[in-house]
């Protein structure tokens, strides 16, 4: 009997189709892969985003001492204006941005872009004299890599019993 020292052609390409086979299923595997990592990636920023949105917009309500939220006696593009102590914030929203805007007289004093994925629709209510009440929310309609935004941020006004009270403190002294 003799004894083959090589291999066939046959096996050869027998063996290669399976590399393929395998190397175009890993490839599969590592795009379903990388969409995933793309969703979360874009889930968490989203996240995020609205987390220092509410934050900053719980902080600037509670600072204020004074609110608008009626369209009619705000400039075009702004939703929301907060009377500070010493400033005025602005809230602006433009198709898939959301800006706060710091306003000392006429002068910005400093200005923040919050940018969400997708077009978003605004709602800013003031059911009670000190509530403000804020609502973002996309549509339903599915997107790539893009989930939906549903998002409400309550935040209410200083007492002003409270506001004088610490005023006339700080006069005393």
């Amino acid at each position: 009997m003799k004894h083959r020292r090589g291999i066939s052609l046959v096996e050869l390409i027998v063996v290669m189709s399976g590399c393929a086979v395998l190397l175009s299923l890993s490839a599969a595997l590592l795009q379903r892969v990388m969409q995933a990592q793309i969703r979360s990636r874009a889930d968490a920023d989203l996240q995020r985003t609205l987390l220092r949105l509410d934050q900053i917009v719980r902080n600037d309500v509670h600072t204020a001492a004074d609110a608008e939220v009626d369209p009619t006696k705000l400039p075009a593009g702004v939703v929301l204006r907060l009377v500070l102590p010493d400033s005025v914030i602005e809230y602006r929203h433009q198709k898939t941005e959301f800006q706060r805007v710091q306003l000392s007289g006429n002068d910005v004093k400093s200005r923040e872009t919050f940018s969400l994925p997708r077009e978003i629709e605004l709602e800013i209510k003031r059911p009670r004299p000190r509530l403000i009440v804020l609502s973002i929310r996309t549509d339903d309609e599915p997107f790539i890599d893009v989930p939906p935004v549903y998002a409400q941020i309550e935040a209410a006004l200083p007492d002003n019993r409270l506001r004088a009270a610490k005023h006339a403190e700080t006069n005393d002294e």
